[in-house]
């Protein structure tokens, strides 16, 4: 609801939008809307690949496999 009033290219990240933009939409990054508490840009490239990598790892995969069957129906097709 607070960025129903910014276009559709802001609402993902609201804190990008510039200074004529901000003025336009009446938007001020920090107090209309909360700054992002932290930001993967600038995240060397292995930092990223090893994060994201602990999805393959087996812990995961075990973890992922009894998440869906305590959570799901087995032999049930989504609609």
């Amino acid at each position: 609801p607070e960025l129903a009033h910014l276009p559709v290219h802001l609402r993902h990240k609201p804190w990008e939008a510039n200074a004529l933009e901000q003025a336009e939409f009446g938007f001020v990054p920090g107090e209309n809307y909360p700054l992002p508490v932290c930001s993967t840009e600038g995240i060397p490239k292995e930092h990223r690949e090893k994060i994201w990598g602990t999805r393959k790892t087996n812990t995961a995969r075990t973890e992922n496999e009894r998440i869906l069957k305590a959570h799901t129906r087995k032999g049930r097709r989504n609609a």
